[in-house]
């Protein structure tokens, strides 16, 4: 089964323009052949909610073009529908990024703009550069992504306007089913899974309710009332654990004005910061490197429904090296070893679907 997998993904990499998805709990792969690209904003959205696609926006649209790319979509299905789960990976490739002095110094700009009272939170992120050509190996990286995070859209998309990004990202921007609308409040982060929430920091609770406030505030202010919220609550995201709040309300709410809620929305505290306009500043004046589409959004759109993932857990690539994204959110409570050491877990599962590829070349 796994070389028929394999197989079928190396054939659709060798087109000049491809994507490749799964969407989470799915063990359907989905074959994107693209027939056109266009360059699009939040303004054009609805007109393309009718046809099949899929949209790509970055984290910054004052710094990088937002797409959407008409798709012929071809369903490929593994006969037992699940993928084999692998063992740990304990040697990570060797890679090099920013460096901890970098980081420190980065960290105290952005806490002494949070201990000002600037801002509430701000998310830090940082870039992993692995120095090798990871090109003849993405068919495995992807399976290994979607082996390890079953919970997650994992994802594949190659074209000339975007480059090669991959990843699996576990949180829901907006999800459109039917009649229903989902999106998600994810925050707080840590190692180990525990369902209790008096167990988890102040930290995490502050910075995951914030992003809640975050959207009670837009649903308000869109006349959305009708909506439901279930949590906070515990979620395993591969080898990381979040706190989650789960909205829904019907799609009338925002009928023929998707595109307009979802710049309101997007990108909510869990990857900007509050005030949004501020940390959106602050980041830029701070971060060293563009974070292009990471911290974006992307996803399938058709006439059944709209799936949008939040951009996380995904690395760019090219023949002569690979960089991996990760971040954290800042709070005058964060503490600059745990802020580090939590954007290097963030990093493991891209690093060990890497390795594990890497091997399983070698073997």
């Amino acid at each position: 089964m796994e070389t028929n997998i394999i197989s079928e993904l190396n054939k659709h990499l060798q087109k000049e323009s491809c994507i490749i998805y799964r969407l989470p709990r799915d063990g359907k792969l989905m074959f994107c052949s693209i027939k056109r690209s266009i360059e699009v904003t939040h303004k054009d959205f609805d007109h393309y909610l009718d046809l099949q696609g899929f949209f790509l926006f970055p984290f910054d649209t004052t710094s990088e073009k937002a797409w959407w790319f008409e798709t012929n979509v071809n369903q490929f299905e593994p006969e037992n529908k699940s993928f084999p789960k692998l063992t740990a990976v304990q040697n990570e490739t060797v890679i090099c990024g920013n460096t901890f002095e970098t980081y420190t110094q980065q960290f105290k700009k952005m806490a002494k703009a949070l201990e000002e009272e600037t801002v509430q939170k701000v998310i830090l992120s940082r870039r992993i550069q692995v120095e090798q050509n990871l090109i003849p190996h993405l068919a495995k990286i992807y399976l290994n992504l979607c082996r390890t995070a079953s919970n997650a859209f994992v994802y594949l998309l190659n074209t000339p306007q975007t480059g090669i990004w991959i990843g699996a990202s576990p949180e829901i921007l907006l999800d459109k089913t039917d009649d229903t609308v989902t999106t998600v409040s994810l925050a707080g982060t840590r190692r180990v899974y525990d369902s209790e929430m008096d167990k988890w920091g102040g930290k995490e609770q502050e910075e995951q309710q914030m992003v809640s406030n975050y959207i009670d505030e837009l649903l308000t202010r869109s006349k959305i009332n009708n909506y439901k919220k279930i949590g906070p609550s515990v979620v395993k995201a591969g080898n990381v654990t979040h706190l989650k709040t789960l909205y829904s309300f019907p799609y009338s709410n925002i009928e023929n004005k998707t595109g307009e809620f979802i710049e309101q929305l997007h990108p909510t505290p869990a990857l900007c910061g509050e005030p949004k306009e501020k940390a959106m500043q602050l980041i830029r004046d701070t971060e060293s490197h563009k974070r292009e589409y990471y911290g974006g959004f992307l996803g399938p759109v058709n006439r059944d429904g709209l799936h949008l993932f939040v951009n996380i857990r995904c690395m760019k690539t090219n023949q002569k090296h690979s960089t991996i994204f990760a971040g954290g959110g800042l709070t005058r409570r964060s503490v600059l070893q745990e802020e580090w050491d939590e954007t290097i877990l963030k990093s493991h599962m891209m690093l060990s679907a890497i390795e594990q590829s890497l091997q399983q070349s070698q073997a």
